[in-house]
């Protein structure tokens, strides 16, 4: 992602706007130390669109909770042993930037 920030406004989309996703979200970020606002979030059907401004070196480890949200270390294990690739870094089009 480009920016001429360090800490850029970030769209972040959750597939669920049920209360205890919302919190465990909120929770994880305030363990980053990353404050959000969840009052400013715009829930449209299952998806729920929330604004937040995240230091570039924190991505990663944003990216984090959406991985461990998803996934449990069995089923990972599971897909590597199976010989899926798993990734940890989306791949990226170089056109889009």
């Amino acid at each position: 992602m480009r920016s001429g920030t360090d800490n850029p406004l970030l769209e972040i989309v959750l597939h669920s706007g049920d209360d205890y996703v919302l919190e465990a979200f909120r929770e994880y970020l305030r363990e980053l130390d990353v404050a959000v606002n969840l009052d400013r979030r715009i829930q449209v059907q299952s998806l729920c669109f929330v604004p937040v401004k995240v230091p570039t070196a924190l991505h990663e480890e944003m990216a984090k909770f959406f991985i461990s949200a998803r996934c449990s270390r069995d089923a990972v294990a599971s897909a590597a042993s199976a010989g899926t690739v798993v990734r940890s870094h989306p791949v990226v089009d170089n056109d889009v930037l």
